[in-house]
């Protein structure tokens, strides 16, 4: 496993690991759709913040966001 910083043209991927993830609990459609806006990752999400991708062969098999500023900063999307 590699761990690089995120691109912008991983946004469409990464969005894709976020749902899979949340949805590996089960959770009724209704809720996914709730949270579909903090599931989805943007290429101005990675542009603008502390974003990192783990590789496995070269394909992106999970990711985290630091999120904050200063000395405050929270773990998202893990």
């Amino acid at each position: 496993m590699e761990i690089r910083h995120a691109q912008p043209a991983d946004a469409d991927v990464l969005t894709s690991i976020a749902f899979a993830a949340k949805g590996h609990w089960g959770y009724p459609e209704h809720w996914m759709e709730h949270w579909r806006e903090g599931l989805t990752i943007t290429p101005h999400f990675i542009r603008h913040g502390e974003v990192h991708v783990a590789t496995v062969g070269g394909e992106p098999a999970g990711f985290y966001a630091l999120v904050g500023r200063g000395q405050r900063m929270e773990l998202e999307h893990l």
